[in-house]
């Protein structure tokens, strides 16, 4: 019968816990969420903007499950998706045309297993249902531009002409 050693039994029995360890984050879903940033790259968010936006959601009473704040934005989160775009539209409103606040998910996953590094599998558009779009073409535009590029050659060829 073919043994084989037990640091090897101990290896593998460690790297599937790590796996399980680190796959748990996709576990826990996602909250929706407001994410406030400066409009211009490099600038930071102070304790005032923070300030300005808690007490804008609060007369406006709106219900947050958490704030996250850091140098480069703040990350509020809620429940519902309702809530999410009535607080982006309060906070567009208080804030003005400094800051960029956009729509977001954010990962429900503990702060414990966000420290070790395990963060979840992020999908793309591709994976979470693609985008719609709808482009239009001013056909009379593109006529134009057509018949003026004709006329521009048809021009040349008549100047190089020598009679």
């Amino acid at each position: 019968m073919n043994q084989y050693s037990s640091w090897k039994y101990i290896l593998i029995l460690l790297t599937i816990g790590l796996s399980f360890l680190y796959v748990t984050p996709n576990f826990y879903g996602e909250s929706f969420a407001v994410q406030v940033m400066p409009v211009k790259a490099g600038e930071t968010v102070d304790r005032s903007t923070l300030k300005l936006v808690e007490s804008a959601l609060e007369k406006a009473n709106i219900q947050n499950i958490g704030i996250s704040f850091e140098d480069t934005d703040i990350k509020i989160k809620f429940k519902e998706a309702t809530d999410q775009l009535n607080a982006k539209q309060v906070i567009e409103k208080s804030l003005g045309n400094k800051f960029v606040v956009a729509l977001n998910l954010i990962s429900n996953s503990p702060d414990w297993l966000s420290n070790l590094g395990a963060l979840p599998m992020y999908l793309g558009l591709d994976l979470r249902g693609g985008v719609h779009f709808l482009m239009q073409l001013d056909l009379s535009k593109l006529s134009e531009k057509k018949n003026d590029g004709f006329f521009s050659k048809c021009k040349k060829r008549i100047t190089k002409r020598k009679y």
